[in-house]
C-alpha cells in the first residue's frame, strides 16, 4: 500500500516536471528553434526540429551524434539545431567558439562531425588541428572566434539551459517534449512521431 502510494506520487511528480518543461519550451520557442547564432543541420526546412544542446567533451554527446547522423540518413525532414552548452570547462568554451566561427567560412558541419569523432580529450591545441584536417583556415578561424556575436550566442544558450532547468549534456528538445541524457535511434523516432502528429 505504501509503494503504490509512492509510485503514485512520483508519478504525479513526473508528470508535472514534464508539463513545466513543456510550458517553458512553449515560452522560448522561438529562441530554441530560431535564433540566427546557432547551427542548423539536416533539412533546414524540415518539418519537425530536433534542438540538441551539448558538449564536445561529452562522451553521451559523443555517442548521441552517431544516433542522431542515422536518424537524419533515415528522416530527410528533420532539421537539427546544435546549441553549443560548453560545461565541462575551458576547452570546451574553446571548441565551441571554433564552431560557431566555423560557420562563418561554411564548415560548422564538418568541424562538429570531426571533433563529435575525437576520442581523447580537448585542448586548444587538439581543436585547432582537428580545425585543420577539417579544411578550416585557422587565421579566420581564430579571427571569427574572436566576434562578439559567438560570445553573444553561447550566452544566450546558457540562459535558454537556465530557463529551461536543463541539468546537463546531451539535452535534446522534439517538439515539446525535453530528454535529458542521451536516446536511442528509436526513441528518437517515436519522439519524431509525436512531434509530427502534434
Amino acid at each position: 500500500m505504501v509503494t503504490e502510494a509512492l509510485q503514485e506520487a512520483e508519478r504525479r511528480e513526473q508528470e508535472a516536471q514534464q508539463k513545466r518543461a513543456a510550458e517553458a519550451i512553449r515560452a522560448h520557442l522561438a529562441q530554441l528553434t530560431q535564433d540566427p547564432g546557432n547551427p542548423v543541420g539536416g533539412n533546414p526546412q524540415g518539418r519537425v526540429t530536433i534542438v540538441e544542446f551539448f558538449d564536445y567533451q561529452c562522451g553521451y554527446c559523443k555517442r548521441e551524434a552517431v544516433e542522431l547522423t542515422k536518424l537524419l540518413q533515415t528522416d530527410s525532414d528533420i532539421r537539427l539545431v546544435y546549441k553549443d552548452l560548453p560545461i565541462l570547462g575551458p576547452p570546451s568554451v574553446f571548441a565551441a567558439r571554433a564552431a560557431l566561427a566555423a560557420q562563418k567560412q561554411g564548415k560548422h558541419e564538418a568541424l562538429h562531425a570531426a571533433l563529435m569523432a575525437t576520442s581523447e580529450g580537448l585542448t586548444e591545441q587538439s581543436v585547432l588541428q582537428v580545425a585543420t584536417q577539417a579544411g578550416l583556415d585557422i587565421a579566420q578561424l581564430e579571427k571569427d572566434m574572436g566576434d562578439p556575436s559567438v560570445a553573444a550566442t553561447l550566452d544566450r544558450n546558457f540562459r535558454l539551459q537556465r530557463a529551461l532547468n536543463i541539468q546537463g549534456t546531451p539535452a535534446l528538445i522534439v517538439g515539446t517534449e525535453l530528454i535529458p541524457g542521451a536516446a536511442g535511434l528509436e526513441t528518437l523516432k517515436a519522439l519524431v512521431a509525436r512531434a509530427r502528429a502534434q
